[in-house]
């Protein structure tokens, strides 16, 4: 991989980046988490894949790839970050630098951008969609309604959000009409991408038990306990796997290739978990920052990897 230090970047780079950077200040860049974005890609993709032979143009693909992966989901993480206020680590952050109120303004500013723009140059499912993301990551956060202290209720509502609705929201702005949402193969993709999304959630919970407890929020992990969160998890995952499988057989002329393809991406982090399980039941410590980490940055390259590859083969050959 090649690697560039500041000294070689070029001086126009240097200065562009300097400028930004000084808009706001190190603790609200780390807190809005922008690589983050990676491990959320794989909705996108998938989406991708779906309408790549309808008709779409790059510059509104482009769009809808960073005004969500660049905008809106780090101002929802920086949202979250403010009204936690954690100490321990989150999501890619193994030690968070404390919040400021710079930190809340930005998150606003950044969906405000990411509306505005969306509102000009894209159709009404993307501001739909972005409307609904702004709108949820705020009662998902906020004190007065914190939907992620009620465990079954964020356990459901996130997937479904950032699964279902995020599927029917990028398939229609990147078709620019509704037909997506007549059709019935875009539906189903939604529902898998969620039975995925409920599978990873309580996940992203297991190694923040203390955390959550000292706040009063009462995850599922939490209620689960470490060793019912890999359980969930894994029940979680088999059915959004068999249910790709049967979708693709369903949808695809090429199916034996694809499924062929699906299982091979799946070997990489499920040979990971398992592994992982086993440390972890042996030792319920092991479920921490570094393994789930691990397991998200593995899961989301080979997601992301095997939905490229079918967004090209749906495109050459079905």
């Amino acid at each position: 991989m090649i690697r560039l230090s500041p000294a070689e970047l070029p001086s126009w780079c240097k200065c562009g980046l300097h400028k930004l950077t000084m808009l706001v200040s190190d603790s609200t860049w780390t807190h809005l988490r922008i690589p983050f974005f990676f491990l959320l890609s794989p909705v996108y993709f998938f989406s991708w894949s779906q309408v790549v032979t309808g008709e779409w143009s790059w510059f509104e693909a482009a769009l809808i790839f960073v005004l969500p992966h660049f905008l809106l989901y780090p101002a929802a993480n920086g949202y979250n970050s403010y009204f936690d206020k954690d100490e321990g680590s989150i999501g890619i952050l193994e030690k968070p630098p404390t919040v400021t109120d710079e930190l809340y303004w930005t998150t606003w500013a950044l969906e405000g951008i990411a509306v505005l723009v969306g509102a000009v140059l894209l159709n009404s499912s993307f501001l739909a969609t972005a409307l609904l993301g702004v709108v949820f990551s705020k009662a998902y956060s906020h004190p007065a309604v914190r939907i992620k202290a009620y465990p079954i209720l964020s356990w459901i509502l996130v997937p479904v959000v950032q699964g279902y609705c995020s599927i029917l929201g990028i398939t229609g702005a990147l078709l620019s009409s509704s037909t997506g949402y007549q059709d019935m193969r875009i539906h189903l993709a939604g529902i898998l991408t969620t039975l995925q999304l409920l599978a990873f959630y309580p996940m992203g919970q297991v190694y923040q038990h203390d955390e959550d407890r000292k706040r009063g929020d009462m995850t599922i992990s939490l209620v689960l306990g470490v060793r019912g969160t890999f359980k969930l998890a894994w029940c979680c995952a088999a059915v959004a796997n068999a249910g790709f499988l049967l979708y693709f057989v369903t949808y695809y002329k090429n199916y034996g290739t694809v499924c062929l393809a699906l299982l091979g991406s799946l070997v990489p982090p499920t040979v990971y978990a398992w592994g992982w399980s086993r440390r972890v039941w042996a030792d319920e410590k092991a479920a921490d920052f570094k393994g789930t980490m691990k397991l998200f940055w593995l899961g989301a390259m080979c997601n992301n990897l095997f939905y490229m590859w079918l967004t090209y083969f749906t495109y050459m050959y079905e």
